[in-house]
């Protein structure tokens, strides 16, 4: 097997896995032959690319991790090393609450997850701790806006991910939309 065509088969197990969990929104157990089949392989193909399960899992999480950073690279409107941290916070609150990028069951049940699987709080610092990097000498009161924005954020996609919002309409969850962004200081 050519290099290329090794990792199209590994794409598409990655891929396959990722819609299992997002489809499902992240209840369909993930196994050898739920994953083989909607690749359309074999078991044996599938661990051709992941050994384990325990590999796959970790792939699936760096893949999240991955189409999360990237989407939120998207909304900056400056490169990444000349973003401020009200940049990045604007960044993520977009790509979190407008439900344009992400599938937000999925999204923080992988987040809920990273506080009790090590290697899942791992990839998160890895890919994360940059964009939610305060800096010490920011002064207090900005640091508190731009903590309480993403709290707000990571609610509203908690509400959005469990389909418990409070919100009446789109009129609503639009306004609350527009809260949150009110809520990040002055760069």
């Amino acid at each position: 097997m050519n290099e290329t065509s090794k990792t199209r088969g590994k794409e598409a197990v990655l891929q396959a896995a990722f819609r299992l969990l997002t489809d499902s929104g992240g209840i369909q157990p993930l196994t050898l032959g739920t994953v083989a089949q909607e690749a359309g392989m074999s078991k044996p193909g599938v661990l051709h690319h992941f050994p384990t399960m325990d590999h796959l899992r970790h792939a699936v999480l760096e893949h999240a991790a991955r189409n999360l950073t990237e989407a939120m690279t998207r909304e900056l409107t400056v490169d990444f090393d000349a973003s401020t941290p009200v940049d990045r916070m604007r960044a993520y609150i977009e790509v979190t609450t407008s439900g344009r990028y992400v599938d937000s069951y999925f999204f923080f049940s992988i987040f809920a997850d990273a506080s009790y699987r090590p290697i899942a709080e791992q990839i998160w610092q890895e890919k994360f701790a940059q964009w939610f990097e305060l800096p010490d000498s920011m002064d207090r009161s900005s640091r508190r806006a731009l903590i309480l924005a993403r709290l707000a954020a990571e609610g509203f996609g908690t509400a959005d991910a469990t389909k418990l919002g409070p919100f009446r309409d789109a009129t609503d969850r639009a306004g609350v939309r527009a809260m949150i962004f009110d809520l990040l200081p002055d760069p």
